[in-house]
């Protein structure tokens, strides 16, 4: 029973990460109405930009998660800049398969700057054993619960309650009432792009 119990919490921590993942496609969703078919790319080139940083630069866990997390706001904000700004208008399958072409660049772009095999992100944090009920678990896997759990109260709360956030709802309902309500399309888009990094990133 309790191997079974180890299980579910390792497919809960697993699933988490995903969650993670899936955030990052229901904030441009829930920004913009588009379906980015390139987040798992963008996580994954944040994921080989923190494992550089681990292995080259520093394998602190303050300096490579905040090393990620600037690298994908930054990655967020070009892509939209270069790739999504010049679809603003444009029918939804459009912007849609750009986004499809976007994945295939970005998964070449990885295989060309690294390489096409796994590697792992050590940076000496998560191996630990918490006993709970006598049932071992290890800390990474509590900790990227936690973190999805948090999240998810954090951009509800922001979708919710904040300006910004109803102001992102507004552009994706309808952009062009939301144009002549004064809400600048462009950022939000940009936001909303940044975001959806930033959280892969974290995933």
């Amino acid at each position: 029973m309790q191997y079974l119990i180890q299980l579910l919490i390792s497919g809960l921590a697993i699933g988490a990460i995903y969650g993670l993942i899936a955030m990052g496609f229901a904030v441009i969703y829930k920004s913009t109405g588009l379906v980015n078919f390139a987040q798992g790319e963008m996580t994954m080139i944040t994921a080989y930009i923190a494992w550089t940083i681990s292995t080259t630069v520093s394998g602190n866990v303050f300096v490579v998660a905040l090393g990620a997390i600037l690298a994908a706001i930054l990655l967020g904000l070009i892509i939209e800049r270069f790739v999504m700004r010049p679809m603003l208008g444009e029918p939804v399958f459009a912007t849609v398969m750009v986004t499809i072409g976007l994945a295939v660049i970005l998964r070449s772009a990885i295989n060309f700057i690294w390489d096409a095999y796994p590697h792992g992100l050590d940076i000496g944090m998560g191996h630990g054993i918490v006993h709970l009920g006598g049932i071992g678990v290890r800390t990474g896997q509590l900790a990227v619960i936690a973190t999805l759990l948090l999240l998810l109260a954090a951009i509800w709360a922001f979708f919710r309650y904040s300006k910004v956030g109803v102001a992102m709802r507004a552009v994706a309902a309808d952009d062009r009432t939301a144009l002549l309500m004064g809400i600048s399309a462009t950022r939000v888009h940009a936001l909303a792009w940044a975001a959806s990094s930033v959280i892969a990133g974290i995933g």
